[in-house]
């Protein structure tokens, strides 16, 4: 029997917990999603750093994001806009867990939708992650520490990018197998109003509990208005 175990981006089978990079993965064959682009690194590869270091600057501009790929709530991750803020951001992720993946930034609009179900899954209304003026990234201190960080429930976006995120929402989910409830996020992205799928930040805690029940709900009322 199959377990499954709960992931901000996706459920996913028991041998792949809250893992980033698998998801990243599968997300590559899906036709017609964006992601950012990424650079994935072992902990063991880190023992030749000037070698990972110059496979990653070959291949992403700065600043990038590093994070651990099975971590949550942002814990172990690090936006490096140099060389020497990347070996840094690297070594803390490799505290974490032994697979990192490196990102490129996606300047944009922060959103998240939730997805529900098995065979017939539902996406949610969607969410704008609106963190603190005063933090750097949605971190782990302006998700859980800091009171101007907040969700806006259904926000206005650009024509189309609603439905957009909420339909490759469903498609992520079903890639990987998903079962029972789970979120997705994405950015709106800053000049092409492109829907870019951006990270697993795991264990959805505070989104599932209030935020779902909120976006869920007020989905179905859209959906009822509409008949």
């Amino acid at each position: 029997m199959r377990e499954y175990h709960t992931s901000d981006a996706v459920w996913l089978p028991q041998q792949y917990p809250w893992n980033k990079l698998f998801t990243k993965k599968i997300v590559d064959g899906l036709k017609d999603v964006r992601q950012a682009k990424y650079v994935p690194v072992r902990r063991y590869e880190l023992k030749e750093m000037d070698k990972v270091l110059d496979g990653i600057e070959e291949r992403l501009p700065y600043p990038v994001f590093v994070k651990p790929s099975n971590a949550g709530s942002s814990k172990g991750v690090s936006k490096a806009g140099d060389r020497a803020g990347l070996e840094k951001a690297l070594r803390l992720a490799a505290e974490h867990d032994e697979k990192i993946l490196v990102e490129e930034t996606i300047v944009g609009r922060e959103i998240e939708c939730a997805v529900l179900g098995t065979s017939d899954v539902k996406a949610s209304g969607v969410g704008e992650i609106l963190a603190a003026d005063s933090a750097a990234f949605y971190d782990f201190d302006a998700k859980y520490n800091n009171a101007e960080s907040k969700t806006v429930i259904n926000p206005e976006l650009p024509d189309g990018k609603t439905d957009e995120v909420r339909n490759d929402a469903v498609r992520i989910f079903k890639a990987v197998d998903g079962f029972g409830l789970s979120r997705v996020d994405f950015f709106i992205e800053n000049g092409t109003n492109d829907v870019v799928f951006k990270r697993n930040q795991y264990n959805a805690g505070i989104y599932l509990n209030q935020h779902v029940p909120n976006a869920l709900g007020r989905q179905r009322n859209r959906e009822k208005r509409a008949c």
